[in-house]
């Protein structure tokens, strides 16, 4: 649990003109929970603060007010929570996925309580209109419980509230255990397909055309001399596949032949 301090690392939910949200209490996961790559990756998105042993990943919030204080800026301060904290479980949902994942449910909570008052809300995203489009973030009331009209009503209220933090957390380890894995998962096919191209032979194709070979005329002549000063001494020559290989075979017989015809001489 964490609280009363801005999200000053987050990226700005809108054009940056709006200050950081600061919630009065979060709850989050805990950053081993998540891997560190993930956590660099996604860190403008679920790492609320720049001190990296803070609660990561929040996705239940609470807003209190005083006697006097604004049922309405308490109502916009959830709003603003929410919103980032949707945003948030939203980018691990699509951590290494194909597609965005925007199924229109909701994993993130968030609660007000002012002047006796509990309020309950959830916030999901929405694809953007637009192509090029911000998400939206959607924000729904859930429950309201008048927390001070009776003890019914209070355990009814601290009820919910528990089993709101409660099943946002599930939600919470859920995605962090999906994304985990969806990381091993790469990280092991990467592995495997660097192995493969390890252990696989290179393949040379020689064309008759010579400005389709696969090395240059340099280095062809440099095989071929190197042919011509080792000649094979077995009664058969290697198969030739290719115009270059058979031009190498005739001058090698050429100079057994001329070797010959000096022995004789």
């Amino acid at each position: 649990m964490g609280g009363d301090y801005p999200f000053g690392n987050f990226a700005p939910l809108t054009d940056g003109t709006l200050a950081n949200a600061k919630p009065d209490h979060f709850f989050g996961a805990r950053p081993e929970q998540l891997n560190r790559q993930i956590r660099d990756e996604l860190s403008d998105f679920i790492v609320p603060s720049t001190q990296k042993d803070h609660p990561i990943a929040p996705n239940f919030f609470q807003e209190a007010k005083g006697p006097d204080g604004s049922p309405a800026v308490a109502t916009r301060q959830a709003c603003y929570d929410g919103a980032v904290g949707a945003r948030g479980i939203y980018k691990l949902q699509s951590y290494k996925q194909d597609e965005p994942a925007y199924d229109n449910k909701a994993y993130t909570i968030t609660s007000t309580y002012q002047a006796g008052q509990l309020m309950l809300y959830t916030t999901h995203p929405t694809a953007p209109r637009e192509s090029d489009g911000r998400s939206e973030y959607i924000m729904t009331p859930l429950r309201s419980f008048a927390m001070t009209d009776n003890p019914d009503t209070f355990r009814s209220g601290a009820c919910a509230y528990r089993n709101a933090r409660d099943w946002a957390k599930e939600r919470r380890d859920e995605f962090i255990k999906s994304a985990n894995e969806r990381h091993t998962q790469a990280r092991s096919e990467l592995l495997s397909t660097s192995e493969r191209e390890a252990t696989s032979e290179p393949t040379i194709i020689l064309e008759d055309s010579d400005t389709s070979t696969t090395f240059d005329e340099a280095e062809f002549h440099d095989a071929a001399q190197w042919s011509f000063a080792h000649t094979n001494d077995s009664a058969e020559d290697p198969p030739a596949s290719t115009k270059h290989t058979k031009r190498a075979r005739i001058g090698t017989s050429s100079i057994n032949r001329a070797s010959g015809k000096s022995l004789q001489n």
